[in-house]
């Protein structure tokens, strides 16, 4: 039975990997999420909803995320950015 349990997530574990977003992906989706970052921190009316990983101002952060991550999990967080930004323009 252990077995079964430990082969089972090794599967599972290279499943993942093999769907995680490349390093050249992650590299523009750091990038892109940064100039996400100062365009909101530029915009007092954006302050109240700049809270946890999602803002962060370290490249490191968003590019650490993203390599662990599926590429329409990216694309689906790059999209939570964008419509916070436009739902707090003047």
């Amino acid at each position: 039975m252990l077995k079964i349990v430990i082969a089972a997530g090794l599967v599972l574990a290279a499943n993942s990997v093999a769907f995680a977003a490349s390093p050249e992906f992650c590299a523009g989706y750091a990038q892109a999420a940064l100039n996400q970052v100062r365009v909101a921190r530029s915009n007092p009316a954006c302050a109240p909803g700049l809270v946890g990983t999602r803002w962060s101002p370290e490249y490191g952060v968003h590019y650490g995320w993203c390599i662990t991550a599926a590429p329409p999990a990216a694309a689906e967080e790059r999209e939570m950015r964008t419509r916070y930004l436009r739902s707090c323009r003047r």
